[in-house]
């Protein structure tokens, strides 16, 4: 069961809480991901969860994403400068998909 539980020793001290109210942290197991934690729902999420995009990440494992409208919006609220480009790609991906 423990090669399950990748939060039993995060180190508290690299704990990064970043502009946008989230912290990130990430798992000694797999340092090379990390993971935004939200203090406070950067979204109605009943309206995100209602119009959510579903896909399926592995064979019977499905998982529901932000529109992409809302994705832009939590990058830019969260500042960080290696979201910057991520903004430009997503806003020229929505325009695509306007043009469409």
């Amino acid at each position: 069961m423990r090669r399950y539980a990748i939060w039993s020793s995060v180190d508290w001290p690299s704990r990064r809480m970043v502009m946008g109210g989230f912290f990130q942290m990430h798992s000694d197991l797999h340092p090379e991901t990390q993971i935004d934690l939200f203090i406070t729902e950067p979204f109605d999420f009943e309206e995100e969860y209602a119009g959510a995009l579903v896909g399926e990440l592995l064979p019977a494992l499905s998982s529901r994403f932000v529109r992409l409208a809302t994705l832009i919006r939590m990058k830019e609220a969260a500042g960080r400068e290696k979201d910057r480009e991520d903004i430009r790609q997503l806003q020229m991906l929505a325009k695509e998909s306007a043009d469409e």
